[in-house]
């Protein structure tokens, strides 16, 4: 008789077991053991794949599937007319978890604009105001008034931010996707949907966009709109999960199938077709209601088509390319992914410094003052001594910078958002236009002004980078600027050559900067391309995601998957690497299928686990009876009368070891 024994501990981690496989001989005579039943393990915790060393015991993995007890099989199997009700009610609650997420977006767009607005308007207060009004003499300058009130208003906002997330609920911090690509594969994150994380998130995330920090909105709305999906079932926790996930994509983005392929992509490791279903209907759910009260902050209540996500990327409508254009495209997908993958072993070694060397609550709060004061004090000072002026766009329309003909009236349409700064009336300063302005805004102008709009030394100023997503696709777009640049510069002189669109280099530059950092492909595409409008760019789209990702991968991991294994989350991934020393020891205990049953019982039934020579360093043993695991372990609790059938369905909790 052989025996198997599968062994999985806390958080789904694989752990190796030593154990032997006992064939005994249908002519031993067993002899009748009475006693206690020990059970005892020795897990090597040095084997542990995707998890920490010491930090496996931290995590729970998400139960899967139902129990095949009596219970679980009679609620798999109960009536059809209380089936139908609970599938009708999962239903509702996806599209009360839809709805939920476009009103968080909503809040948090609503927050940031607002504050954005205020803070500009009090900048230019000061700055429109007359010298003796601000008490300043004549030959002084106000410059350092205004940057000091800015400075005061930044600080302030990412100090709340701060003090949030370190204090209140620390697991709040950071964008968050490494944490939902984790819980998509099916590990329990302590404290990650709370609602007073929720609360934290939001808070966090609007004073830091609005305290001019160079971070993105979009990570921390994905993380922030799973926290309507936390229901006490861990069956229906990993599909609402889901849901929240791709309705976070919508919202962010305006983009329900990206979202959708999002999840798909970045580790749900559970999915059917019914899933599909739902995860699409809470995204559109997400993406209607978003778009209807875009329409009345707009004044235009009703009015749908316009912007559907809490971030636009403008009209592309009347941009276009040559297919000669396609082979560079390639080359700026791959220089995207060399960049991507550059500034992802920075983080890496910048994170690891910081994980060392920052570690105290106060020392994190400064640290966070200090990056403040720093980006406020760069951004400033260069809009001011670096920055040039030049006049507003004319009114000039967007088809005529793609080389068409087609007159038009209309205006350049983010003319109102250029930051004026210190120059004339007329006029902009394009540094402080693209470092002063929201992130949002700033990638607009890159993308949708004219060619001459940015010189090209502030486009190579602005080459900073500190958050994710809009960061990422600003700093993109400058790059794809820079092309555009130099490709006009090359073909200014030839014959019957046309002025390169500039949009099409910038959305294609800041698919190349995206695509470099995170590795996403199919999802990206497609959450560009619901952006655009424009099926036509799938083809330039591809090629440079693919570029980019392959040419990362070369050097390192995406940045979701370094900081995953920086926390030590729990992460099976889709090829998980096979080494022969996960599974090798020197030395083994070695049992003969030929043996006598007499050397075999101390071993196995004895009191205390055997002690074997040269044990591995870190390894645990542990010897479990009976009794403590049927007092201590209440994984299968004994029913009671007072059980009901939709409980059975929630009666499984894997907080502890599991079998």
């Amino acid at each position: 008789m052989s025996c198997m024994v599968i062994f999985t501990g806390r958080g789904g981690c694989a752990g190796v077991v030593s154990f032997a496989s006992v064939a005994i001989s249908s002519s031993v005579k067993m002899p009748s053991i009475v006693g206690t039943v020990q059970i005892c393990l020795r897990v090597s915790s040095t084997s542990q794949v995707g998890c920490g060393r010491n930090n496996a015991s931290r995590w729970n993995r998400i139960e899967r599937d139902l129990i095949d007890a009596h219970l679980g099989l009679s609620y798999k199997y109960r009536d059809g007319r209380e089936r139908r009700f609970s599938v009708f009610f999962r239903w509702v609650l996806t599209w009360f978890t839809g709805f939920l997420t476009a009103l968080a977006g909503i809040v948090l767009l609503f927050c940031t604009q607002h504050i954005s607005i205020l803070k500009r308007q009090v900048m230019e207060h000061y700055i429109n105001t007359p010298s003796s009004s601000l008490h300043i003499h004549e030959e002084n300058d106000s410059r350092p008034l205004v940057y000091g009130v800015l400075l005061g208003i930044n600080v302030g906002l990412v100090s709340i931010a701060a003090i949030l997330t370190i204090f209140v609920e620390p697991v709040a911090a950071g964008s968050g996707i490494s944490e939902i690509k984790s819980m998509l594969n099916g590990m329990k994150i302590p404290r990650m949907l709370r609602f007073r994380t929720l609360c934290c998130k939001l808070i966090g995330t609007i004073c830091s966009v609005a305290g001019g920090l160079p971070v993105g909105k979009e990570g921390p709305m994905i993380h922030s709109f799973t926290y309507f999906a936390g229901f006490r079932n861990d069956h229906e926790k990993r599909d609402f999960l889901s849901c929240g996930a791709a309705a976070g994509v919508a919202a962010a983005f305006g983009a329900p199938i990206g979202g959708v392929l999002f999840v798909l992509e970045e580790g749900a490791s559970f999915w059917n077709q019914s899933l599909t279903w739902r995860t699409l209907f809470c995204a559109m759910v997400s993406t209607f209601t978003l778009a209807f009260f875009i329409s009345g902050m707009t004044a235009s209540w009703g009015t749908l088509g316009g912007q559907a996500g809490t971030f636009t990327l403008g009209p592309f409508t009347l941009s276009t390319y040559q297919v000669w254009e396609i082979p560079i495209f390639i080359c700026m997908g791959a220089g995207g992914g060399v960049q991507g993958a550059l500034f992802n072993a920075v983080n890496l070694r910048l994170s690891r410094f910081r994980g060392r060397w920052i570690q105290t609550k106060g020392v994190m709060v400064l640290e966070a003052v200090v990056l403040a004061v720093a980006v406020t004090t760069v951004a400033f000072w260069l809009s001011a001594t670096w920055g040039s002026c030049h006049p507003l766009p004319p009114l000039k329309p967007l088809a005529s910078v793609g080389g068409s003909t087609k007159e038009d009236e209309d205006a350049y349409p983010y003319r109102d958002e250029m930051v004026r700064f210190y120059c004339p009336r007329g006029e902009y300063n394009d540094l402080a236009t693209l470092l002063l302005s929201p992130g949002e805004s700033a990638i607009r102008h890159l993308f949708h002004a004219p060619p001459e709009t940015f010189d090209m030394y502030n486009l190579v100023g602005s080459y900073s980078l500190i958050g994710l997503f809009i960061p990422a696709l600003l700093v993109g777009a400058a790059y794809g600027r820079l092309w555009t640049r130099l490709i006009n510069h090359v073909t200014l002189h030839m014959p019957h050559a046309k002025t390169t669109d500039a949009r099409i280099y910038g959305l294609i530059g800041s698919a190349a900067m995206l695509g470099g950092i995170t590795r996403m492909t199919i999802s990206l595409t497609v959450i560009l391309l619901e952006c655009t409008g424009n099926v036509e760019y799938g083809l330039p789209l591809i090629v440079t995601l693919f570029s980019a990702r392959w040419v990362g991968n070369y050097f390192n991991h995406g940045i979701y998957d370094i900081h995953i294994h920086l926390r030590q989350l729990p992460f099976l991934d889709w090829d998980p690497p096979f080494f022969a020393g996960i599974i090798l020891r020197k030395q083994l205990t070695v049992l003969l299928a030929q043996k006598d049953f007499a050397s075999l019982k101390p071993r196995p039934f004895s009191r205390h686990p055997p002690q074997e020579p040269n044990d591995v360093a870190g390894d645990a043993a542990t010897c479990l009876s009976y009794q403590d695991m049927e007092a201590a372990y209440p994984n299968y609790p004994e029913p009671d009368v007072g059980y009901t059938l939709s409980d059975a369905y929630v009666a499984t909790d894997s907080t502890r070891l599991t079998w």
